[in-house]
């Protein structure tokens, strides 16, 4: 009776898990609990080899083999798991790095700062997917042709102003700070073309400003009597700015 009442409870433990009209979809047997039931019933109902010990033996030799069944089975799929995971993320990996080859194709067809707009878009759409993560150099190839696509429309919104502010400069004879505004521009943009857009307007203000150093070097150590200093300052000049029209001055 004893041993039967045990089976019963170790059967409880045993079907454990999820079940749906009474099918149990997502074993989750207990077998610690049911272990723990016959080696209580064999303490306290077969002290020493009594009659049922053979088959309370039998009983937990099948929860021991059942549980090395149990974590064989549980590395199987664990391993499958992995195996298709890492199967997938190289597939996704393949992906992406076509992908990173069509923008960047694109990209160098869609050359010129009237495309700007289209690389920016197409660069920061690829770096926003999460396939773009499982290839980092592909991912620092596109994120500089973003880089590059935002700084060209960021240096094309404040060129304008920059034109103005030298127009300003420029009719006020203020040499030095005309350059040093569309410099400014120039380095933090290395490839703006305010210089060029500017044109002779550029050349003459350079010119004019070149002049005015080299008069205030060249009278400055004339006074301190460098006139060999002051003669080279003149002579920077000259030959810095060889279609000057100031060079007869």
């Amino acid at each position: 009776v004893l041993f039967e009442e045990a089976r019963e409870v170790a059967s409880r433990h045993l079907g454990r898990g999820l079940h749906v009209l009474g099918v149990n979809v997502w074993p989750q047997p207990d077998l610690a609990a049911a272990k723990q039931v016959w080696s209580s019933l064999r303490r306290d109902a077969t002290p020493g080899s009594g009659p049922l010990a053979e088959k309370i033996d039998h009983e937990m030799e099948a929860l021991g083999s059942r549980r090395r069944q149990g974590w064989l089975g549980y590395l199987a799929a664990t391993a499958a798991l992995l195996a298709l995971l890492v199967l997938g993320l190289n597939q996704a990996a393949r992906a992406a790095d076509s992908q990173a080859d069509e923008v960047v194709a694109i990209c160098g067809r869609l050359d010129g700062p009237e495309h700007a707009p289209e690389r920016l878009a197409r660069a920061e759409a690829f770096l926003s997917s999460w396939g773009s993560r499982l290839v980092p150099h592909r991912r620092a190839e596109v994120a500089e042709l973003r880089s590059s696509a935002a700084a060209v429309l960021a240096e094309q919104a404040e060129r304008p102003s920059v034109v103005e502010r030298f127009t300003e400069l420029e009719a006020a004879g203020k040499w030095e700070e005309a350059c040093a505004v569309v410099e400014d521009l120039a380095t933090r943009y290395p490839s703006s073309p305010i210089r060029s857009d500017l044109g002779q307007r550029w050349l003459r203000a350079a010119d004019e400003r070149g002049r005015a150093q080299a008069r205030e070097r060249a009278a400055q150590l004339e006074k301190e009597g460098e006139l060999e200093a002051a003669l080279a300052a003149c002579q920077q000049y000259l030959a810095s700015h060889e279609a000057s029209p100031n060079r007869g001055e």
